[in-house]
C-alpha cells in the first residue's frame, strides 16, 4: 500500500466564484493504494495475469463547472475504486497468437457533497470512468521477421457516467479493427508495408465524455470507420 498527494497546476488554472487568479482554496487529494496480483503459466504457450487493487481517495478534486472548454474543480470528500484487471496470451499454433486483457471498476463517491439541486449522494459514480474495458486480438504471422501478417481486434467499454449526480451515461460500446501486411529483408535492411482498418463496422458511439458539462453537451462522437496505410524502411548497423 501507500499514500500518495495528488494535485496539478491544471486543477488550480480557475477559480470556481468567477474571479481573477489561481484557484488558492484547492486542497491536494490524497490517495492510498492496494494491489495484490499472480501469474500463471499453465503451458509453456500460455500466460495468464491477475491483478486486484483498491484506492480510497481523500478530498477527491471533482469538476465544478464546465461552461464553454473552461473547467473549475473542488475538493469532494472521499471516493473509493475497486477493480480487477486480467491479461492472457497464448500461441495457439506456429502461426497464431490470442491476446486479450480486461479490467473491470467500480469507482464510487464514499462521502455525500453538494447542496441542494447540486448534491451528490454517496454511492453515486464517479463520472469520466468506465466501468469496464474488454480487449481481444487474433494475430496470424507465419514468419516473425518476414512475409505477410494480420490481425482483427476487438474492443468494448462499459458505460461511463457523466456528472457526479448520475443524471445521464454513455452506453458501452463494442468496436472491431483489423490489419494487414508484409515484411520483407534484403541483407541488413528491413522493409514493412501495413493497411488497417479502424471501427471496421462504422458504428456510432460516444468516443468521449465531457464532465459535469453546464449545458448538459456531455456527449462528443466518435470517430467514424478509419483507415491507415504505412511503411517503413530500416537498416541493422
Amino acid at each position: 500500500t501507500c499514500a500518495l498527494p495528488i494535485s496539478t497546476f491544471a486543477e488550480l488554472a480557475y477559480r470556481s466564484d468567477g474571479g481573477s487568479g489561481p484557484n488558492l482554496g484547492l486542497s491536494a487529494s490524497r490517495s492510498t493504494h492496494a494491489e495484490v496480483g499472480a501469474k500463471w503459466r499453465p503451458t509453456d504457450a500460455q500466460a495468464i495475469d491477475v491483478a486486484l487493487f483498491a484506492a480510497r481517495t481523500d478530498d477527491e478534486i471533482v469538476v465544478a463547472s464546465n461552461v464553454g472548454g473552461r473547467s473549475t474543480f473542488r475538493n469532494a470528500g472521499r471516493t473509493e475504486r475497486r477493480g480487477l484487471e486480467v491479461a492472457w496470451t497464448a500461441r495457439l499454433a506456429p502461426a497464431w497468437r490470442a491476446q486479450a486483457a480486461a479490467t473491470f471498476l467500480t469507482a464510487e463517491v464514499v462521502d455525500a457533497f453538494g447542496t441542494g439541486a447540486d448534491a451528490v449522494a454517496a454511492g453515486n459514480r464517479v463520472p469520466g470512468v468506465p466501468s469496464r474495458r474488454v480487449w481481444a486480438g487474433l494475430g496470424w504471422a507465419p514468419d516473425p521477421v518476414r512475409g505477410p501478417f494480420a490481425g482483427v481486434e476487438v474492443l468494448h467499454t462499459g458505460s461511463i457516467a457523466v456528472d457526479d449526480r448520475n443524471t445521464d451515461a454513455a452506453a458501452s460500446s463494442t468496436i472491431a479493427s483489423a490489419r494487414v501486411g508484409w515484411r520483407h529483408g534484403v541483407g541488413p535492411w528491413r522493409l514493412a508495408a501495413s493497411l488497417r482498418v479502424d471501427n471496421l463496422t462504422d458504428a456510432n458511439y460516444v468516443g468521449s465524455v465531457i464532465v459535469n458539462e453546464g449545458q448538459r453537451r456531455f456527449f462528443e462522437p466518435s470517430p467514424t470507420r478509419g483507415w491507415f496505410a504505412g511503411a517503413s524502411v530500416s537498416r541493422t548497423f
